[in-house]
């Protein structure tokens, strides 16, 4: 069979996914003609389908010796590179590759990629951007786009490029998954509860039910939240965050016991995640278990030093449990964030302390503006503020008891 029979067969094969069948005919093919560039660049794309990536990279590496302006091989090697993570470098072989062709739309778009993973959002975008102007039925550019602008917050322009794709290939359930997280990142959870449906007509998944689960709870409907998360369950009892996010529903049912259970179960599954022990924490609290609640949160801390809650969660336990403020805690929320009603709701703490108590007062009126009803952070000011109201009261009580009885008998 000629070489040119071979690479036909490959090409046949590699668009059919027989990446290793492909590979052997390219393999015969490069046997005849060890130099060409098309047999080499084609298995090493074969290469990449199977995983192969530095071996792809080997290939493209021989092509590009051959034929230095080759911009498939510069692209295709940028591809692998990307996939690796590698992307400075990558980016590098697509920009030789549009010094030649400065159209390529391959290029184009995989730079994009590697922009959007170096955080360089807006580099991204200008490349989809001409890509669209170069090819505006171009849906990867559409979806891209969508993705560098949800990393910025443009939840809005994102649900735009995706209505297009899903306009173009109403059966795109990335897509759809993707629509589904901008819809409920701006709140519109029935929307995306929708788009969740969508995809679990044809592809039930634990990732999709468990997001799901997640809309409905910002709905308040728990029982369609716990449904969610145990079929989650069902198709994967080893994924901790199912657990962990039922726990979470069972705690806002004030099922505190059920929700320990889950926190401690997906604790087992994943012992160095600072958040179920931070949660597990909070519920057992809300059983006054407050000491049991601080090994919870020493743990949370030494897993993950930077969470701001769990150092305000410990402090606000060792203020129950022995009216005292730990030092280093309250100098770390600080540090962390000096700007957070967190931190502002510990100085209200530190001027109770002082008995500056109307001080105090004022501050946890002011925290309580800031943050939701019936949050956390608002039911504890909520409590302290009545609390002191009462000192207040009874100190009032006493000194005109002490007036009384001074006028009395003067």
């Amino acid at each position: 069979m000629p070489v040119a029979e071979y690479i036909k067969s490959g090409k046949e094969k590699l668009d059919n996914k027989k990446y290793r069948e492909a590979i052997f005919d390219f393999n015969n093919a490069l046997t005849f003609d060890p130099n060409n560039t098309e047999s080499l660049i084609l298995r090493g794309i074969s290469k990449a389908g199977l995983g192969n990536k530095q071996e792809s990279i080997n290939d493209f590496n021989k092509a590009l010796k051959i034929d230095p302006q080759n911009t498939l091989a510069l692209t295709n090697r940028g591809i692998s590179k990307e996939e690796q993570g590698k992307h400075q470098e990558a980016i590098e072989d697509f920009n030789q590759a549009l010094k030649i062709d400065p159209n390529n739309i391959l290029a184009l778009n995989n730079r994009g990629i590697s922009y959007n993973e170096l955080k360089k959002h807006e580099e991204a975008i200008a490349d989809y951007n001409k890509i669209l102007k170069l090819d505006p039925s171009y849906t990867n550019a559409y979806f891209n786009r969508a993705l560098a602008r949800m990393d910025m917050g443009t939840h809005n322009l994102a649900i735009e490029d995706l209505d297009k794709v899903i306009q173009t290939d109403p059966e795109d359930l990335q897509a759809y998954y993707q629509r589904a997280i901008a819809y409920s990142e701006l709140e519109q959870f029935s929307k995306a509860i929708e788009d969740y449906n969508k995809i679990l007509e044809t592809d039930p998944n634990v990732d999709t039910y468990t997001n799901r689960a997640l809309a409905q709870m910002n709905l308040n409907n728990y029982q369609e939240a716990t449904a969610d998360l145990n079929k989650a369950i069902e198709l994967d009892q080893e994924f901790a965050w199912s657990y962990y996010w039922r726990g979470i529903v069972k705690e806002k049912q004030n099922n505190y016991h059920e929700a320990i259970d889950d926190f401690t179960r997906a604790i087992s599954l994943d012992q160095n995640n600072a958040d179920f022990f931070q949660e597990r924490a909070i519920t057992k609290a809300g059983l006054n278990q407050t000491k049991e609640a601080l090994k919870d949160l020493d743990r949370a801390v030494e897993l993950d030093q930077n969470n701001m809650l769990s150092y305000f969660y410990r402090i606000i336990f060792n203020f129950d449990i022995n009216r005292q403020l730990p030092e280093e805690d309250c100098q770390k929320i600080v540090a962390l964030a000096p700007d957070s009603v967190e931190a502002y709701f510990i100085y209200g703490l530190t001027k109770e302390l002082s008995t500056d108590f109307f001080g105090a007062i004022k501050i946890y009126n002011e925290v309580m503006k800031l943050v939701p009803q019936n949050s956390f952070i608002y039911e504890k000011c909520k409590k302290q503020k009545i609390s002191l109201v009462r000192r207040c009261i009874a100190l009032l009580i006493v000194i005109a008891s002490i007036i009384f009885l001074f006028v009395k008998f003067s």
